[in-house]
């Protein structure tokens, strides 16, 4: 309400002292710890809703151990899987029947 009336200094301070309960709520998701070939990795699952459908995203993590930037991130992440669960499911392509009478010459 009077937040255009905070001082900067208290402005940065109400930033700062944001919890998740603060953040909307768009979808969830979890992590999971693995053992690779390499050591250890993370899974993940996030499933959220994306105008009226529910789209569901699978990706691995991967410390960033090549990271010679301070700016560069702490881990990688790849997507391994992309997928719309409300989507109707394909249908595999068929041909159209070959029918000898609908051939004009």
């Amino acid at each position: 309400m009077f937040e255009h009336y905070l001082h900067p200094w208290d402005l940065a301070k109400k930033e700062r002292s944001m919890r998740v309960s603060d953040f909307k709520k768009i979808g969830s998701g979890g992590l999971w710890i693995k053992e690779g070939r390499n050591g250890k990795f993370l899974s993940g699952q996030i499933q959220f809703d994306q105008m009226g459908r529910r789209i569901e995203v699978n990706f691995l993590s991967f410390k960033n151990d090549k990271k010679d930037n301070p700016k560069a991130p702490d881990y990688r992440i790849v997507v391994t899987e992309y997928k719309d669960a409300t989507r109707p499911k394909e249908a595999p392509y068929q041909p159209p029947p070959k029918d000898e009478e609908l051939v004009p010459f």
